[in-house]
């Protein structure tokens, strides 16, 4: 749901079984601490009324759905909002489940990437699009896909475009091997050439301001 990739369950699914960080709940919230007004089926309701894809694609002509997508086009500024705080959040998170040997790797990363042309617009859409990468749940095989993931892969030695260009990079080889380590019964490689194509606009946006710029 939305521009940040916001996770929503459908009613009925147990806690014990919402492997992935559930976050258009908590955006919700948010919102309404911040004086949103939202639907009111979403007031009374917090989980996904539409239990799979196909129900979701019939009601896209409800009463509902319309108004769904009003609201969500209505508060991007706050759902902007939502995932800045969720990133300013994130690498303190991130350095407290590390031992203190590994912070000053995570953090010349992060700060390489955040001193770079567009690079909090990267390190933004990464984390709310696929996490810190501290939940245990969200692994495979031990092996997590988060932003935690990626700066621990990356060898960046100052900000700039190979800044960015090593994290995209970065990446895209966290989620295949994400892909690679996933459940068969899943088929997550139909989604990796759609996450690689959004990971292309970080350098993409990045030559975008260095001309605007320039």
């Amino acid at each position: 749901m939305g521009i940040g990739h916001f996770i929503w369950y459908p009613k009925g699914i147990r806690e014990s079984e919402k492997k992935f960080d559930e976050s258009f709940p908590k955006l919700l919230s948010w919102m309404q601490e911040r004086g949103v007004k939202i639907p009111v089926w979403l007031e009374k309701e917090r989980s996904n009324p539409w239990k799979n894809r196909n129900q979701f694609n019939v009601a896209k002509n409800t009463k509902k759905m319309i108004e769904l997508r009003e609201f969500l086009l209505k508060t991007i500024s706050f759902q902007v909002e939502f995932m800045k705080n969720r990133l300013q959040n994130a690498l303190p998170s991130i350095l407290k489940r590390l031992p203190a040997s590994q912070h000053a790797h995570i953090q010349e990363q992060f700060q390489h990437v955040a001193h770079s042309p567009m690079g909090f617009y990267a390190l933004m859409d990464y984390v709310n699009f696929k996490g810190e990468g501290i939940k245990i749940s969200e692994r495979y095989q031990g092996k997590g896909w988060g932003l935690l993931q990626v700066l621990q892969h990356m060898k960046s030695t100052q900000a700039g475009f190979t800044a960015i260009q090593d994290f995209s990079a970065s990446a895209a080889y966290i989620l295949e091997q994400r892909v690679a380590l996933s459940p068969p019964s899943r088929g997550e490689k139909r989604w990796l050439a759609g996450w690689k194509k959004r990971l292309k606009t970080y350098t993409e946006e990045y030559k975008k301001y260095s001309l605007k710029n320039s």
